[in-house]
């Protein structure tokens, strides 16, 4: 008799994660935290300067009009549009470089992952290199990792950071107009 051999699809619906995602995300916290702590800092770091200047960006026009229509004095309102691009401009620098910084820690960790991850493999027992289940683990490994170069480990962090500027931005924006025409 011949045995029936399963489809792929379902012998991948039965395997079973061996951890969470919490406990997967806390674990690489802590790695990443080890090697790099500015990667861990600055999502949370981004936030602040981010919705500033969203709000820079919302009420300037605003201001500007006002200062114009209220203000006699041409001094007056060029001061207050110098010093709100100047506002602008800061927060848009300050959000870069932060940016900058978050990515080259980024790509440490990520190389570091990769470098334990190819270590790991370097020390394994010869038969391993023929398992076909565990090549196709280090392969996904790999690819989660970005081949050591610009890999994803801490884009978790910024994709949380993303969410709260987001909601935060949403929550100034409908005040705004919740104030102006409810």
């Amino acid at each position: 008799m011949e045995k029936k051999k399963k489809p792929k699809k379902e012998k991948e619906e039965k395997r079973k994660a061996k951890y969470g995602t919490l406990t997967c995300v806390r674990w690489l916290m802590r790695r990443m935290w080890q090697w790099e702590k500015w990667i861990v800092l600055a999502p949370f770091l981004i936030i602040l300067p981010a919705v500033a200047l969203h709000a820079c960006g919302l009420y300037l026009p605003s201001i500007i009009l006002n200062s114009l229509e209220t203000s006699e004095h041409f001094n007056q309102v060029a001061l207050t549009v110098v010093a709100l691009i100047a506002a602008h401009l800061f927060f848009t620098l300050l959000r870069r470089l932060m940016e900058i910084y978050r990515r080259t820690a980024g790509r440490k960790c990520s190389t570091r992952f990769y470098y334990e991850l190819m270590k790991k493999t370097a020390d394994l027992d010869y038969y391993h290199w023929y398992d076909v289940e565990y090549m196709t683990l280090k392969d996904r490994a790999g690819d989660v990792l970005g081949r050591g170069g610009d890999g994803s480990p801490g884009d978790i962090l910024i994709d949380l950071s993303k969410v709260i500027i987001n909601a935060a931005c949403f929550l100034i924006f409908g005040s705004i107009i919740s104030m102006l025409s409810p």
